[in-house]
C-alpha cells in the first residue's frame, strides 16, 4: 500500500455561522475526508507592519480549532506554532542622533525575533518580560537610549520604547496542552531551525503526561458454529479511543481450547486499522486478537469469540461389539 501523506496547510478559519471574518474558501468540511493532515497557521495575528501585539494568541485561534473539529478528525489537526516573534518600536522621545540604527525609528517595520535568540532581547538593560496566560505568549518591554549629535553637529539624545512579543517555552507548553485537551494530532513548528530546545522539552513533558493512547479492538466471525473440517473467517479492526486507525502493526491470534492456549501472528493491520484471517478449527475454541503494547499505545485486545465445532461423523459406541453384527455409523 502507499505511504504517501497528504498534508494541507491553511490560515485559520472561523465558523461562517458566527458571522466573524475568516478564510472560508479553504473549505475544511469539503476536503476533510481526502487529507491526512491539516496544519492550521495559528500565527501572524500581529505582523511586522502592524501595531505591537501577540503573534498567535490562543484566545484568537482556539475558536478555529473548535470549528475544525466539527468536520475534521481530531488526529488530523495540527496547530501551526510560531518559533518567532516581532520587536516593535512603540515610542520615540527626543531627537535621535544621526548614527541611530534605522530599525529604531517609529516608522520602521518590526524586527523579527527568533525563539532561539530571544535571550538577547531579555538581556536588554531594564527589560521586563511578562507571560500572558490568555495569549500564551511573552511580552518584553524595554527602552533603548541613544546619545550623539544631530545633522548640525549639536549634541542630542533620544529614548526608544520597544515592545516585543513571541511564544517561549511556556507558550509551547500551553499549545501542547490544547493538543491534549482536544486530542489533536500535535503541533507543527514554523519554521525549521529557529526553535529553542527548551520549548520542545515543554512539549515533551505534556506528551509524556498524556500517557499511552488506549487501543480498542473489535472483531466479527462468519459463523458461531461449524462442522469439523470447516473454517471460520474473522474480520476486525484496531483503533485508538479517539477513532484513529492503528495501522501497520502486527496482529496476533490468541487461541484458547481444551488442549491448550497458543498465540500466533497472522499479519499486520491495514492502513484503516482493519485485519482479516480465516481459521480451520478441529474443536470448540475461544479466539481473540491482540496487538502488542508500546510506549505510546496500550495493549490492543478484541472480545473473545467462541466458535463451536461439531463432528461430521458421530457414533454411539456400544458397551461391547459382536463378530458379524452390523453397526450404524
Amino acid at each position: 500500500c502507499s505511504s504517501d501523506l497528504l498534508s494541507v496547510t491553511t490560515p485559520y478559519l472561523l465558523d461562517p455561522t458566527t458571522g466573524k471574518k475568516g478564510y472560508y474558501f479553504y473549505a475544511w468540511p469539503e476536503i476533510s475526508n481526502y487529507i491526512d493532515r491539516l496544519n492550521i497557521m495559528a500565527y501572524d495575528y500581529h505582523k511586522f507592519d502592524t501595531a505591537a501585539g501577540p503573534i498567535g494568541p490562543i484566545s484568537w485561534f482556539e475558536p478555529s480549532l473548535i470549528y475544525a473539529l466539527k468536520s475534521v478528525a481530531p488526529w488530523k489537526i495540527y496547530i501551526g506554532t510560531p518559533n518567532y516573534g516581532y520587536n516593535w518600536v512603540t515610542k520615540v522621545t527626543g531627537v535621535c542622533p544621526t548614527n541611530t540604527p534605522t530599525s529604531e525609528k517609529k516608522s520602521s517595520n518590526a524586527a523579527i525575533i527568533h525563539q532561539l535568540k530571544a535571550q538577547a532581547i531579555l538581556d536588554k538593560p531594564g527589560a521586563v518580560a511578562t507571560y500572558n496566560e490568555k495569549f500564551g505568549e511573552t511580552n518584553v518591554l524595554y527602552t533603548a537610549e541613544f546619545n550623539g549629535v544631530n545633522k548640525t553637529g549639536a549634541t542630542t539624545s533620544c529614548k526608544v520604547d520597544h515592545s516585543a512579543w513571541y511564544a517561549d517555552a511556556r507558550g509551547y507548553g500551553a499549545r501542547a496542552k490544547l493538543v491534549e485537551k482536544y486530542r489533536l494530532g500535535g503541533i507543527s513548528e514554523w519554521e525549521i531551525g529557529y526553535g529553542d530546545n527548551l520549548a520542545i522539552e515543554e512539549v515533551k513533558k505534556v506528551a509524556i503526561a498524556m500517557g499511552q493512547d488506549k487501543v480498542v479492538g473489535e472483531v466479527s466471525s462468519s459463523v458461531d458454529n461449524l462442522l469439523y473440517g470447516e473454517s471460520a473467517a474473522f474480520n476486525g479492526t484496531f483503533k485508538l479511543a479517539d477513532g484513529r486507525p492503528v495501522s501497520g502493526v502486527p496482529v496476533y491470534m490468541d487461541i484458547k481450547r481444551s488442549s491448550g492456549t497458543t498465540r500466533r501472528a497472522i499479519g499486520n493491520t491495514a492502513a484503516d486499522g482493519t485485519f482479516q484471517t480465516r481459521v480451520l478449527l478441529g474443536e470448540t475454541t475461544d479466539i481473540s486478537f491482540s496487538t502488542d503494547e508500546t510506549w505510546d499505545r496500550t495493549l490492543g485486545q478484541t472480545p473473545s469469540k467462541s466458535i463451536g465445532v461439531a463432528r461430521v461423523i458421530s457414533w454411539k459406541i456400544p458397551a461391547s461389539m459382536k463378530h458379524g453384527v452390523t453397526y450404524k455409523v
